[in-house]
């Protein structure tokens, strides 16, 4: 995908994807590779990421903060999915015997608002968040 943003901020991104595809904690100079930066920028970034609450660095490395939980409640009130959606999903999987999901497009982004799978389920090809993937499905 072609970035057109600030380097800065792209590299900033791409430090609290990366922390969120591991398994786990990551370092500095894990993320630093991953960003495609040289270790003193990872820092330089790192430092006002965890400040904001978006990271939190750990003694095993950098982690998800506290910060991300507010802003997916903030998204999912501004797509303001109908009451009761949840409970929907639910018995729509009761009653197919298969995963469920809620989708909203906005501004050319299709997103996966919610879903019966369990998180653990790492054969699911749908999970909560952006989904590039849009097919016949969606």
């Amino acid at each position: 995908m072609a970035h057109t943003g600030p380097q800065s901020l792209d590299r900033a991104l791409a430090l609290v994807d990366a922390v969120a595809a591991a398994p786990g904690p990551v370092s500095a100079k894990a993320l630093a590779r991953a960003a495609g930066c040289s270790l003193s920028t990872a820092y330089h970034l790192l430092g006002p990421l965890t400040e904001r609450g978006y990271l939190v660095r750990t003694a095993r490395g950098y982690a998800l903060g506290p910060e991300l939980p507010r802003l997916h409640r903030s998204f999912l009130h501004q797509l303001a999915p109908a009451p009761g959606m949840g409970d929907l999903l639910a018995r729509l999987r009761r009653a197919t015997g298969g995963e469920t999901y809620h989708t909203a497009y906005r501004g050319g982004v299709i997103t996966v608002v919610d879903t019966t799978a369990p998180v653990t389920d790492t054969a699911n090809p749908f999970a909560p968040g952006r989904e590039t993937r849009a097919d016949a499905t969606a």
